[in-house]
């Protein structure tokens, strides 16, 4: 092999090199800048029960953090969230009784049901994005 084809063959090797050091980087360290969000964020708007209802979510992490507002009335706060995936659950106190709601996200609809912590009863939810 002569001294200008191993030159080459040497800098290609190197090019290829940086390349594929390059990506494996990019991949290995996201945008510490960026924050992930999920498809869940947002303001949306559905039903519990027949009762028209306002979600407002936010994630971070797997948290889920936000509020829950009936028609007309003042938004409550929901603890224990958490979100995985397309999965999610939380719970809140209305009134004095604490409800645990669990859903889904599915095609850009939630969907899920509450159940009351002190009996046996329970409603389902849906809502769709506020737009």
């Amino acid at each position: 092999m002569n001294s200008v084809m191993r030159i080459t063959l040497v800098f290609c090797v190197s090019i290829l090199g940086i390349t594929c050091l390059s990506a494996q980087q990019k991949d290995a360290a996201p945008d510490q800048g960026a924050q992930a969000t999920t498809k869940i964020d947002g303001v949306w708007q559905g039903r519990v029960g027949k009762e028209r209802y306002t979600f407002e979510f936010k994630s971070n992490e797997g948290a889920l953090t936000g509020s829950v507002t009936a028609a007309g009335g003042k938004p409550i706060a929901i603890s224990e969230g958490e979100v995985d995936g397309e999965d999610f659950a939380f719970e809140t106190v209305e009134d004095g009784k604490k409800w645990s709601w669990s859903g889904y996200l599915d095609s850009g609809r939630i969907e899920g049901e509450r159940e009351a912590d002190d009996d046996d009863s329970f409603e389902t939810f849906y809502a769709e994005i506020k737009k």
